[in-house]
């Protein structure tokens, strides 16, 4: 199908009449405001995935669950088992994961891979734009919520669950249990997750196999007002990475290889609430967590610089990130119109890297060193969003974000002098919702967005393949600003909710090569510098029209980026102009149901300067045919099975490395207990 031929159906259903049924607008989502509010009065972007919507996916990934929202792209960087998510292009290292509120920290490049056991998962919430104020300076881009199993109403239930993958050969088992006996409420959960190389239309793809298991348990005491929670979370995965022939062949390389033998997360946290209202204060949440994040990435380099003369390189780099957090919030309610939530966030960040380097240049071995580096960052902030009634139709709510930022390198064998690094920044948000008719909001917004250079950028440095890539500890942080508008409207047969959104950004971080003056190990190096800026601007849109017979359904968007980056003066970003989804939803008697719709997505071109100047790499575009079956027996048996990519089509997405799966079956059996 044509890009005209996809444009016209989409227009087709908009004016005859994903997955967002009127019903959803009555929803209340926290995330965009840190605060109960309803779906259709909500001032920002927000896609949510409720509890049915979860449990009726088939993909073993939480990546391969937000495929399909509006305004994101999943991006593998050639990882099949760690794929990551970028919101209206912006690279994943701009996206904020948070598990039930607290971040998953990751300073590395490639940005936070989606490591969450996946059997606990009672709601997403994903919020679409920069969320800086109320979240912290990795939300720049946006946020995404996972929400895991809450309060328990009977004294036991749980589910346990098998997945099936013919792409991979795996299987994915899991399971959750729980209850609430008085005023204990408490849940266990576990997964086991088996894929091996993913089976494409040109044959199985080597270095995509992966696995990983997830383990939680939680328990929360309730006295009078007060709750207090103590849970445990672990995550254990393994990757293989594929890379491209393109790049793995090329010279100066004869071979390249990368693996990821750990990536692992351990975490301990507490909560505490406090819900009768005092005066004007409503209640009080506390929490606090550490977190320990392990990861070895290995590189393996033959080059033969100059005829007969072969050098293999070998660089292995184990670190591990200790992550401690706190945040302190508070509601408050004055008088009928007016409430405000305020709070101190506090994150500290250690990491420890060590990098061993051995090489061979022809089987003599030349090298084999070591680099040990440790370094620190703490960021305290204050956070306000003070939100009025200022009529019965129109509301308003301000926000802002101060923080203090400081950290050093607390230890390094590179370098005989340790540096340091600090920074102080206020940014605020400012939105309008305006309430049309009870079918119909209108809503603006104004935010700034802020990210603090990484540790990685500041400190410690990295691999980009057999070259260095210097820390500066002198880079300023990322910024941007974005301007959105949007409209929602749900009747009893009509939903639609659309955003149009404008983001210009700044002082972007990228690696380039070193010059004379950089101070560079070896010339050959690379090093960190502010070089880029970006504009990006867009439509995205939800729509469905519920008929007699059947549902019409659409996740839309429309999105143009401009860069100016290392020289480079482009709207070739390699992101897809136009992507989506488009469906037909039958239920064909009780509990059956059918979903069948089509995945898409624009050719882009990506233009990136190298050594020897300019390259402009081209993605085509494509239109996969899918189905989902579902039944349920009893409201306890659920059978799901979904058909991807019917017609055998071989393409990838602009923003991942890999082919896509071929024609394959992806099943699911789950039992409620």
């Amino acid at each position: 199908m044509s890009k005209t031929g996809l444009c016209g159906l989409w227009l087709l259903l908009l004016a005859s009449t994903e997955v967002y049924a009127a019903q959803v607008m009555e929803e209340v989502v926290v995330t965009a405001t840190r605060s109960e509010k309803l779906f259709r009065t909500n001032p920002w972007s927000v896609s949510v995935l409720n509890k049915e919507q979860l449990q009726a996916q088939t993909g073993d990934q939480l990546a391969d669950v937000l495929r399909d929202l509006p305004g994101l792209l999943v991006s593998d960087a050639g990882q099949a088992g760690q794929k990551r998510i970028r919101i209206r292009g912006e690279e994943a290292r701009r996206m904020a994961l948070l598990i039930d509120g607290q971040e998953f920290i990751d300073h590395r490049e490639v940005g936070v891979p989606l490591l969450v056991d996946t059997a606990n998962l009672s709601r997403i919430e994903v919020v679409r734009g920069p969320a800086s104020v109320l979240y912290g300076p990795k939300a720049m881009g946006g946020v995404i919520n996972v929400i895991t199993t809450g309060e328990h109403a009977s004294p036991l239930d749980g589910r346990v669950s098998v997945n099936y993958n013919s792409a991979t050969a795996g299987e994915l088992y899991s399971g959750n249990l729980g209850g609430r006996a008085g005023d204990t409420d408490w849940q266990v959960s576990f997964t086991d997750n088996h894929q091996h190389e993913r089976d494409t239309p040109d044959g199985n793809i080597e270095n995509t196999a992966y696995t990983s298991r997830g383990y939680s348990a939680s328990v929360r005491q309730f006295v009078s007002d007060h709750m207090f929670g103590i849970g445990i979370e672990k995550f254990e995965s393994s990757s293989g990475v594929y890379v491209d022939p393109a790049v793995r062949f090329t010279p100066p390389f004869l071979d390249f290889g990368i693996d990821i033998p750990v990536r692992d997360r351990d975490k301990v946290r507490v909560d505490y609430r406090f819900s009768r209202s005092v005066g004007s204060l409503e209640s009080v949440n506390v929490d606090a967590y550490r977190q320990t994040s392990d990861r070895e990435f290995n590189t393996t380099t033959l080059v033969e610089p100059v005829p007969g003369l072969l050098v293999d390189t070998f660089i292995g780099t184990v670190s591990q990130l200790v992550s401690t957090g706190a945040n302190v919030q508070s509601n408050w309610q004055f008088g009928s119109y007016h409430s405000v939530v305020a709070g101190f966030q506090y994150v500290g960040d250690v990491i420890d890297q060590n990098r061993h380097r051995t090489s061979e240049t022809s089987g003599v071995p030349t090298t084999d060193e070591t680099v040990l580096d440790s370094a620190k960052l703490n960021t305290n902030a204050l956070y306000v969003q003070d939100d009025w009634t200022l009529t019965p139709s129109l509301s308003m709510l301000v926000g802002a974000r101060t923080y203090a930022v400081d950290g050093r390198l607390t230890a390094s064998t590179r370098l005989p002098v340790l540096p340091e690094f600090s920074d102080d920044e206020t940014i605020a948000s400012v939105a309008l919702v305006y309430e049309v008719s009870p079918q119909t909001t209108l809503r603006a917004n104004l935010a700034q967005g802020y990210i603090y250079p990484s540790l990685l950028n500041l400190a410690i440095g990295a691999f980009a393949g057999p070259r260095f890539v210097n820390p500066v500890a002198t880079l300023k942080p990322e910024s941007s600003i974005t301007q959105e508008v949007g409209m929602r409207f749900a009747d009893e047969r009509f939903t639609v909710d659309a955003t149009l959104f404008h983001t210009r950004a700044d002082d972007y971080i990228d690696h380039v090569s070193c010059q004379a003056t950089d101070n560079c190990l070896t010339a050959a190096d690379e090093i960190y510098k502010n070089v880029g800026q970006a504009t990006s601007f867009g439509v995205e849109v939800f729509a469905q029209v519920e008929l007699d017979a059947f549902d019409l359904y659409t996740n839309l968007t429309w999105l143009r980026r401009h860069k100016n980056d290392e020289g480079v003066d482009t709207y070739n970003t390699g992101v897809p102009r136009l992507s989506g989804r488009l469906g037909v939803r039958r239920e064909l008697r009780r509990a059956i149901d059918l979903d069948v719709f089509t995945r898409f997505e624009s050719s882009a071109d990506e233009t990136e300067a190298t050594r020897s100047g300019f390259r402009t790499s081209r993605y085509p575009g494509f239109v996969t045919v899918n189905a989902n079956l579902g039944w349920s027996l009893r409201n306890r048996y659920r059978f799901r099975l979904g058909l991807g990519n019917l017609l055998d089509k071989r393409y990838s997405s602009a923003t991942e490395n890999l082919l896509a799966p071929g024609r394959h079956i992806m099943a699911r059996l789950a039992v409620d207990l």
